[in-house]
């Protein structure tokens, strides 16, 4: 008679702990990309004016990923940062060109302007020193994954 409730109680557990795994939730996974064998989990940018500007700090092998479809000539500035920033200028998976340690302004200083050398299909900024750390080099293959 005791395991007449206990039966139910388990059953339910058992499907709250399924759904919970087995759910988007569960396996809820952030947008990253593969750059020189570097997994770098990737913010993708809402707001391509804001960006980073007005964070404090960026994580360890993170970054934000700017999408241009089709491609395009861009322009990025420093206006509102807060740390250094190294830029990685994509176009058809393949690295074109990084822009390194590019300070953020001080005092009333006219904040930092950088270009890709051409057209560029995606940009990811991260932080100072991330280019040298890892290596990261003209024709690295980029993969992307962000769904």
């Amino acid at each position: 008679m005791k395991f007449k409730f206990l039966v139910p109680a388990v059953g339910g557990i058992i499907i709250i702990i399924s759904f919970i795994i087995f759910t988007d939730k569960g396996f809820q996974t952030k947008p990253y990309l593969i750059i020189n064998n570097l997994k770098v989990t990737v913010e993708i940018s809402q707001d391509q004016t804001m960006g980073l500007a007005n964070r404090v700090f960026l994580k360890e092998n993170n970054g934000m990923l700017f999408a241009y479809p089709p491609k395009t000539d861009v322009t990025f500035w420093m206006k509102g940062m807060r740390f250094p920033l190294d830029f990685i200028w994509i176009s058809n998976n393949k690295v074109i060109a990084t822009t390194e340690n590019i300070q953020p302004p001080t005092n009333n200083e006219r904040p930092a302007v950088v270009n890709p050398p051409e057209p560029i299909d995606h940009v990811l900024e991260v932080n100072a020193g991330f280019v040298k750390k890892h290596q990261i080099k003209i024709n690295d293959q980029v993969s992307y994954f962000l769904d």
